[in-house]
């Protein structure tokens, strides 16, 4: 199995997990400290083409379980072209212990879904 495959075949194991186990529970929105921030920021910008372009237009939905920070924000970013790219969702679990680089990032139709689930159940 090539590594190009791994991430999106761990990405859709780590949702489906964190989706049955918190069926039950409520999302609690949690503040991020600058650090916890930051982190995120980083695991978006390490998956860009333009790492220094992104522009945070919502840091909408955080909630932690553990070390564990889950996000749900919407951003921007230069494309290939030079011009920036609509507005899109970003679902993020970031893991602080292992770093912004290990991060699982879903952009787009995953991520709408699981950042309208989280709204849902707030």
């Amino acid at each position: 199995m090539n590594y190009k495959i791994r991430i999106p075949i761990l990405f859709l194991l780590l949702t489906f997990s964190i989706s049955s186990y918190a069926d039950d529970e409520k999302y609690i929105p949690a503040t991020l400290t600058k650090d916890e921030y930051e982190g995120v920021k980083s695991s978006i910008k390490y998956k860009l083409l333009d790492p220094e372009s992104i522009i945070v237009r919502r840091d909408g939905i955080n909630f932690k379980r553990g070390t564990t920070v889950y996000a749900c924000w919407m951003v921007s970013a230069k494309n290939s072209f030079g011009g920036y790219t609509e507005p899109k969702f970003a679902y993020i679990a970031y893991f602080p212990e292992l770093g912004y680089e290990s991060s699982s990032i879903a952009f787009d139709t995953v991520a709408h879904q699981m950042c309208e689930e989280m709204i849902s159940k707030q």
